[in-house]
Formats: structure tokens, C-alpha cells, sequence
């Protein structure tokens, strides 16, 4: 007699090519959040203020410098922004 054959499970092969190494699969990061949003290095999200662009002429330089700064995000915009950026 023969021996039997290994029986071999398809549905689970990459767990036998290398058991250390799992399968990697990689969320996509939202494109549209990766442009408006930024990501400090203690991983705080930061937005721009809104009203910028609209009758600059009109508004006074203190205002328009105002405007470049950064505003921290909500803490529950927060929790939405790092299912869109998973890797910030």
C-alpha cells in the first residue's frame, strides 16, 4: 500500500507557506480627507478654518493671519477621520 496523501486546505494556503507571515491586506487611505486634513506627530488631526477665501480684500490682516493657523479637530470627527486615514 501507498502512503496516503497530505491533504491539502485551499482555502487557508497562505497560513502554510509561512506561518510568521500573515496575509497583508491594506485599507485605502480616503483621498479627499488625505488633502483637508493633517496629522501632528503625536497623531492629532488638524483642520484649516473655514471662510478663507471668500471677500480676502474685505477682512482685516489680523484676521487673514488668524486664518493660517490650524484648528484641532472634534474628538468625534476624530474617531470618523481614522477610519478614513488608517495609516496617519
Amino acid at each position: 500500500m501507498e502512503p496516503r496523501a497530505e491533504k491539502v486546505n485551499r482555502t487557508r494556503r497562505w497560513e502554510r507557506v509561512n506561518s510568521s507571515q500573515m496575509a497583508k491586506y491594506k485599507m485605502k487611505t480616503h483621498s479627499g480627507a488625505k488633502g483637508r486634513f493633517y496629522v501632528t506627530g503625536t497623531g492629532k488631526f488638524l483642520r484649516r478654518k473655514c471662510n478663507v477665501n471668500n471677500f480676502r480684500r474685505k477682512k482685516r490682516g489680523e484676521t487673514l493671519r488668524l486664518f493660517q493657523r490650524k484648528i484641532a479637530v472634534a474628538p468625534g470627527n476624530a474617531r470618523r477621520l481614522r477610519v478614513l486615514m488608517p495609516y496617519a
